[in-house]
């Protein structure tokens, strides 16, 4: 049944544009960081917190799409054009993760000294970076092992893994319901975007909400992939609509500032002006 059903033009599309979309999502990210040469700005926890749910996401996605995956070679009917387009729902699902971890990685190289951070304090997010990374790597192995064991050495059911898989597409959305809020805290406490790439910000908003209309209409995914998708995009439009009103008040006080340097620089000629004007003899 799941081998039979052929992927519509606008499947194929829709999965390529969403695959192609994460480049465009997660690109301006690393070059804002690469251009300013440090990662000042953008919450490690957040990254990691990110990356987690979409490898969890991942989990679910897999084991719910497991039948579809064996038709590449259970069934010998089934072209490889077929087969592709039949795993880009997948795809689209697996490449976060790998854009979760060059995220990572360069956060980590470029974790330096700025004018807004110390040498000691930027070498404390480096360590503490790379031992959040690691804890993330090892969580993300026991999961990806337990889901083996259960489906190859303990023989369960249909239902089962499909419970457990949906129990990791639940715990992707919790977390994603949470991955925010330290980068909100974040940006609120600098009160300006630093290394924070507003492009990403709006891409990972509008591409979140595209991506979750896609999994529901499109391709009919659970809810329990799905809803993760829902609440990411709106903590990334909260964040962005954060970042803008920032901007407007960082604006605000420039003009203010501006004006009263201008207004100041009056006042000190017409004073200057004032003591050599000659004084007139009676």
């Amino acid at each position: 049944m799941f081998c039979s059903v052929t992927p519509t033009v606008v499947d194929i599309v829709s999965g390529v544009v969403l695959v192609l979309g994460g480049v465009a999502a997660y690109g301006p990210q690393w070059l804002a960081i690469g251009m300013r040469r440090s990662s000042f700005g953008v919450n490690h926890t957040y990254l990691s917190l990110a990356w987690i749910a979409n490898l969890l996401t991942l989990s679910n996605g897999f084991i719910l799409k497991w039948p579809t995956l064996a038709c590449c070679w259970r069934e010998d009917h089934v072209p490889l054009d077929r087969c592709l387009a039949l795993q880009l729902p997948l795809l689209q699902l697996g490449l976060p993760g790998l854009y979760g971890f060059v995220s990572q990685a360069l956060y980590i190289y470029f974790c330096v000294e700025t004018a807004g951070l110390s040498f000691g304090e930027a070498e404390r997010r480096r360590n503490r970076a790379k031992a959040i990374f690691a804890a993330g790597c090892l969580f993300v192995v026991v999961v990806a092992t337990t889901s083996v064991l259960m489906y190859w050495f303990f023989d369960l059911t249909a239902d089962t893994l499909a419970s457990w898989a949906r129990a990791l597409g639940y715990t992707a959305a919790g977390i994603t319901c949470v991955q925010l809020l330290p980068q909100l805290l974040e940006t609120f406490r600098l009160r300006k975007a630093g290394s924070l790439s507003v492009v990403s910000i709006v891409v990972l908003g509008f591409g979140n909400v595209l991506v979750f209309c896609y999994q529901v209409f499109g391709n009919h995914t659970g809810l329990s992939t799905s809803f993760a998708n829902a609440i990411g995009a709106a903590e990334l439009l909260t964040l962005l609509a954060m970042l803008a009103y920032f901007r407007v008040v960082d604006r605000r006080r420039r003009a203010r500032s501006s004006l009263s340097l201008i207004t100041e620089a009056e006042i000190r000629t017409e004073e200057k002006t004032s003591l050599i004007l000659p004084v007139p003899i009676n």
